[in-house]
């Protein structure tokens, strides 16, 4: 048997010991650690760095502003009377119902993506809170002087679905196969 306190093997490393790095001891003039939650971070960042960049964070905010004003845009939108306009009278409501409601999915499935990939679930968490949402407007819509259609409301749930399967389609041509839902 080896003696390990013998100052000969003291370089010698052994399997079943693991490897303990010595705790670091701060002196009294020593910064402070900078990746502690609440501090300021570090201006190197490594590879697998799971803290969001700047960027990353100026996007999850630009998303969220869109998100906001196109969905007030969008409660306007649907409560105001369109006949006088001939332009857009020229279209079908059911039309402008679909467009409008893959447009707020779409911008649902992006901000959702930000925290982990869109799973199957959380895709159609995306199409159920169109659909409630949806529900509500048309509910709400006599309120205006409009009318309250069962059609109007299935426009949104197939926008509703069509936005979030734009949403995968544009990921997967940008990150592969592997940003298609899973579970």
């Amino acid at each position: 048997m080896v003696d390990r306190e013998n100052p000969r093997f003291a370089d010698i490393k052994y399997h079943s010991e693991p490897e303990r790095p010595e705790p670091e001891r701060p002196s009294g003039n020593a910064q402070a650690d900078l990746s502690a939650p609440g501090t300021l971070a570090p201006l190197v960042r490594t590879p697998h760095d799971p803290r969001p960049t700047p960027t990353a964070t100026a996007g999850k905010l630009i998303v969220r502003g869109l998100l906001a004003v196109y969905w007030l845009l969008l409660l306007v939108g649907t409560h105001l009377s369109w006949e006088s306009e001939p332009s857009i009278a020229l279209l079908s409501d059911k039309v402008l119902h679909f467009a409008g409601f893959a447009g707020l999915a779409l911008l649902l499935a992006w901000m959702l993506s930000f925290r982990s990939e869109l799973t199957k679930t959380r895709a159609v968490i995306v199409v159920v809170i169109c659909g409630l949402y949806g529900a509500i407007d048309e509910l709400t819509q006599p309120l205006s002087g409009r009318s309250c259609e069962f059609n109007d409301w299935l426009a949104d749930l197939a926008g509703a679905a069509a936005g979030v399967a734009m949403f995968c389609l544009v990921s997967a041509i940008r990150h592969g196969n592997r940003a298609m839902p899973r579970r």
